[in-house]
């Protein structure tokens, strides 16, 4: 796949990251990542992993898995991984893999958080695109947990 900044551009503007950014904020964002195919199996991130580097899933579907490799999630393209990791700077709370060919934008997480110290707004937009995200999931698990509630007390 083409890497040059104009194709992660296009690549970007669809996704629940670049929501609410500027042509310049998604130019800026674009010259500091880079577009990575992975395999089906391979894995993106593993839980405990120092790195907080922030993915953008354009085409795949990758799944993410918890400490004891169970389900959590299926990420479809336009979807986020590694956002907790960014926010918290603390080890990947999960491993994701790819579960057919993917492709993925990587954006450094030293190189966004610096963008992000420079440019307040793009900072905003770009949080309030994570915390959307990490909602989204936060309501998912709580449905799964209520419905596997419903069964135990069945």
């Amino acid at each position: 796949m083409d890497h040059n900044a104009s194709t992660i551009i296009e690549l970007l503007r669809p996704s629940y990251l670049a929501e609410g950014l500027s042509e310049d904020d998604l130019t800026a964002m674009a010259e500091i990542a880079d577009c990575e195919d992975v395999a089906s199996g391979a894995t993106v991130v593993r839980l405990g992993d120092r790195d907080a580097d922030l993915y953008v899933l354009v085409r795949g579907r990758v799944t993410i898995l918890g400490n004891n490799r169970e389900f959590v999630v299926s990420i479809r393209p336009r979807s986020i991984i590694g956002e907790i990791a960014l926010l918290d700077a603390r080890p990947r709370s999960a491993t994701a893999v790819a579960d057919e060919d993917s492709t993925l934008i990587r954006i450094p997480a030293a190189e966004l958080r610096h963008l992000m110290d420079e440019r307040p707004l793009m900072a905003g937009a770009i949080l309030r695109n994570l915390g959307r995200v990490l909602c989204e999931r936060l309501r998912a698990s709580n449905l799964q947990m209520a419905v596997l509630q419903s069964i135990v007390e069945g």
